[in-house]
Formats: structure tokens, sequence, C-alpha cells
């Protein structure tokens, strides 16, 4: 279930900063392929560099903010590989926890010197249910298909009884009505 995004970057030429749609929630679904180059020209990435990702999210609508830099994924893996001028990143679930425009890039760090890639950036989109918690008798926010099925039962129950209030009203109003005209 991994989604590979794939976009280049010249370390010498920031351009127009590329951007992925992605969508709030995605759990180590994503991952990026990119191409490193320098002025145009295939830029080989060093034997014993390590790339982290560094980011910065917030949420348009909350002001909420959230930031961080990894290069290892929650179980402790390495989160990239390096292959000539490719670097291949799985991306961390907490980049994709807000809504709205995350910016990015990659240092890649050799002892101690380090080179970064021009920010590129990710659009989460907001999930619907953003914000919400399940509740276990809400038709509202129902997450499961026998939950939907015992929505749509119950509306049908409801509606079938109010139908048949709703016929026993008109019969009452009609008795009522040939009771006036019969005084």
């Amino acid at each position: 279930m991994l989604m590979t995004h794939k976009i280049t970057l010249d370390l010498l030429d920031p351009g127009t900063p590329p951007r992925i749609q992605v969508k709030q929630g995605d759990t180590l679904t994503r991952s990026l392929e990119i191409t490193l180059f320098a002025g145009g020209e295939a830029w080989p990435i060093p034997a014993g560099v390590t790339p982290m990702v560094r980011w910065f999210a917030c949420d348009p609508d909350t002001g909420e903010s959230a930031r961080g830099i990894f290069d290892t994924l929650p179980s402790g893996v390495h989160a990239w590989n390096c292959a000539e001028n490719q670097l291949d990143l799985i991306l961390v679930p907490q980049m994709f926890a807000l809504p709205g425009l995350v910016q990015a890039d990659v240092a890649m760090v050799q002892e101690d010197k380090v080179l970064a890639t021009f920010n590129f950036e990710f659009y989460v989109n907001r999930a619907p249910a953003d914000g919400t918690e399940p509740e276990a008798q809400s038709y509202y926010k129902v997450a499961t298909l026998e939950q939907i099925n015992a929505a749509i039962t119950a509306l049908q129950e409801w509606q079938t009884g109010t139908d048949e209030l709703l016929a026993h009203l008109e019969h009452e109003v009609y008795e009522l009505k040939r009771i006036v005209l019969a005084m």
C-alpha cells in the first residue's frame, strides 16, 4: 500500500517548489523518490551521507503547527535509501497529521557537513472526520458497514412509525371534522 511520489530537485536552482497532494492521516503509506541534480546534471549522493527530512506544518484554520526532523521510521528502521542520484524516503505519519501546507527539505549530513535541498511542499487534504471521536450510538460518526446498516434500519423503522402516526392523526382530524360538521 505504498504510494510513491516522484520529484526532481536541483541543488543549485530552487525553481518552483514541487507540491505533492496527500491525505490527512495517511500512515506509513507515502514515499518520496527524489532525483537530485546540480546545475542540471545528475548529482551522485556521496557515500556515508545520512539524509534527514526536516518539515513544518501549519493548519490554516486553527493555526496549530507541528515540525520535525527524521531519518528513521517509528519502528527504528531507516526511512531512506540512496543510490546514485536517487533518494527514496518513506514519510512519517506526523507530517500528515494537520491539514494544509507542509514545507520540507532533505538535509544530507556527512560528518560535520550539511547540504540541504531546496524546499518542496505537501498539501495535506483535510480528512472529512478531522477532529471527531467515534461514538457508539451516533449515526453521524459511523465507521463500519454494520453500523451504517443499523443506522439505515433505525431510520426506516422511525419513518414507518412516523407514517403510522401521521395516518392515525389524519384519521383523527377526519373524525373531528365529521363531528363538527354534524353539529
